[in-house]
């Protein structure tokens, strides 16, 4: 992707579309990445790339 916006539109074009021969729907979403200080303590950070994932209902 060239740029968040770009990605937010592939989010929003791509999100719960039927996929497939059984029509099965697509989650897209950014990927959750953990960032873990000195101690070990992990928190979210933000991410640049997409996680796309091909869901059963």
């Amino acid at each position: 992707m060239d740029n968040e916006r770009d990605a937010e539109d592939a989010i929003r074009g791509l999100y719960r579309i039927e996929f497939g021969s059984k029509g099965r729907r697509l989650c897209v979403e950014w990927t959750k990445l953990l960032e873990r200080d000195d101690k070990g303590n992990a928190s979210p950070v933000a991410s640049k790339y997409l996680s796309l994932t091909n869901k059963a209902e």
